[in-house]
């Protein structure tokens, strides 16, 4: 796909947002008005130097809306005033050293992500360990947790649950 300054950029992932689509590239993201039509695809909005390497990051969460991960760390594509344009926000800012410090290591691996339907929390898995926003926007709470996974051979258990239990085992990786 095209970037914003016409060179080729890698698409990464795709994602609903606002009842458009958002087109997460390497180095941007592009908000586009889809039709029944291809022909009649509109690109709405651009927002340069910001992107996604990780395309299982992406998530929706609710209408207004969506969690990413940046090489800089957890990002927010969303409205930025009445004017309904697109704009990423740092919303990771109190995991942002935590999570640069994952990312500037050698291997990552593959982040994965998922948004939990009952609470609509944001849940991101990177390296050995899970990152869960909770985000009340009716009372403007937000509060990161963050949880450390350990792997038994082909079992994952979470570490403050099964710690006893496991540790006993020869084969537990923490």
């Amino acid at each position: 796909m095209l970037s914003q300054y016409g060179g080729q950029d890698s698409v990464v992932s795709l994602s609903a947002y606002q009842g458009y689509l958002a087109v997460f590239l390497r180095q941007s993201i592009q908000i586009w008005i889809t039709d029944a039509d291809p022909t009649k695809f509109q690109q709405k909005q651009v927002l340069a130097n910001i992107g996604t390497r990780f395309r299982f990051s992406v998530q929706s969460l609710g209408d207004w809306d969506t969690m990413f991960l940046s090489d800089s760390g957890i990002r927010s594509l969303r409205v930025r005033d009445s004017s309904l344009n697109a704009v990423t926000t740092d919303i990771g800012s109190p995991i942002g050293l935590w999570i640069t410090e994952v990312l500037e290591a050698d291997g990552v691996g593959t982040p994965v992500s998922v948004v939990e339907p009952t609470n609509n929390r944001y849940w991101l898995y990177l390296k050995d360990t899970i990152y869960v926003l909770s985000l009340f926007q009716d009372s403007e709470i937000r509060a990161w947790s963050r949880i450390g996974i350990c792997f038994l051979r082909s079992r994952m258990y979470r570490s403050e649950e099964h710690t006893s239990e496991l540790q006993s085992r020869q084969y537990l990786v923490c």
